[in-house]
Order: C-alpha cells, then sequence, then structure tokens
C-alpha cells in the first residue's frame, strides 16, 4: 500500500467520521409521538428547534458525504489502473 492510499483511507475515515457526527447534530433525539397530523413544514421546524446544531450538523452531514464520495471514487480509480497496468 503507496502513501497516497493511506491517506486516502485515512480522509475516508474522518469523513465518515465527521457524518456520524453531522448526523447527530442534527437530528433531534426525541420521541415521534401523535406527529401525523403536522405538516411537512412544520415537521422541518420541530427538527430545527430539537436538533443540537442544525446548521452544524447538516453542514458536515454533507461535506462527509462528497469528501467520501471523492475520496472512494479516488481510492477505486487508482486500484482499477493497477489492476488494468499489470
Amino acid at each position: 500500500m503507496t502513501k497516497i492510499d493511506k491517506w486516502l483511507l485515512i480522509g475516508l475515515s474522518l469523513s465518515i467520521i465527521a457524518m456520524v457526527s453531522g448526523y447527530l447534530l442534527w437530528v433531534g433525539f426525541t420521541p415521534a409521538e401523535n406527529m401525523s397530523h403536522l405538516s411537512e413544514s412544520n415537521l422541518s421546524e420541530i427538527q430545527r428547534e430539537l436538533a443540537v446544531n442544525y446548521e452544524l450538523g447538516d453542514f458536515l452531514l454533507n461535506a462527509g458525504f462528497t469528501v467520501f464520495s471523492t475520496l472512494l471514487l479516488a481510492l477505486l480509480v487508482r486500484k482499477v489502473l493497477k489492476v488494468i497496468k499489470k
């Protein structure tokens, strides 16, 4: 395994940590009792109020997913190119 592969794997790990932390900040952990009568906009507003830090969680979740996807694609391309060169 080369240095670049190790850095890509470290980046994948960090992006997974960012996605999990973002999700934990984004979601509000309260029981959802009788919320079927609420509209979508009301549910979204309640989620924003109950979340620890909705904006930061949303950013970490989306940034973590974007970085994870990019690094995974880069790692797969490197592996495919290695197989093709052999």
